[in-house]
């Protein structure tokens, strides 16, 4: 037989359970929002720290091209100096007299035409021993429509500068070039400056 005392028991023990599976589900939720808000607080730094680092990067790619970009106008604009000073040694080795038909060159008849072309050899572009004056018409309509008789002439007529040619060209790397290379170079045309202009 139930008592009035073993009924009290009994819903104490019963409002005892449910306040602590109340108690249990409540923590249970307020671990998922803490887990739940720190994945979304992860989240927002991952983003975040992605975000900082496409702006470094990008900044460091920025820097990176501004610095190459530099270095090349300087290369592009020293080398336009050699070539002209280059060009002015040639005028005054050969006089300015047209190395093929003898004639007197002036202004726009006055060519430094290049031996070894620029296209097969960049650098050798700029040394004055790769140039010789010509006038319009031997440079234009002789030299560039005539390479083989040309190069014939021209080993003829200066057999050890064709064969100093020739070694430089092996010699020096085609294309790439750097700033302390175009200073070597400028070092050599500022000699042949010495020897020629006055």
């Amino acid at each position: 037989m139930t008592t009035v005392k073993d009924v009290l028991i009994f819903e104490a023990l019963e409002n005892d359970k449910k306040y602590k599976e109340e108690k249990n589900l409540k923590k249970a939720e307020s671990k998922r929002e803490l887990k739940l808000s720190k994945a979304r607080e992860k989240q927002v730094n991952t983003v975040a720290n992605m975000k900082n680092r496409a702006v470094k990067v990008q900044k460091g790619n920025i820097i990176k091209k501004a610095k190459k970009t530099n270095q090349t106008t300087l290369k592009k604009k020293k080398r336009i100096e050699l070539l002209k000073r280059a060009k002015q040694v040639v005028y005054a080795r050969d006089k300015n007299i047209c190395q093929h038909c003898w004639v007197a060159c002036t202004w726009s008849n006055r060519h430094a035409s290049h031996i070894i072309p620029v296209s097969a050899t960049g650098r050798l572009a700029l040394y004055p021993l790769n140039m010789k004056v010509m006038c319009y018409h031997c440079h234009i309509n002789w030299w560039h429509k005539n390479p083989i008789e040309a190069g014939k002439w021209f080993e003829s007529k200066f057999p050890e500068r064709l064969k100093e040619l020739e070694r430089l060209q092996l010699l020096i790397p085609m294309w790439s070039i750097t700033l302390q290379e175009l200073e070597e170079i400028e070092n050599i045309i500022s000699e042949q400056e010495k020897l020629y202009i006055k």
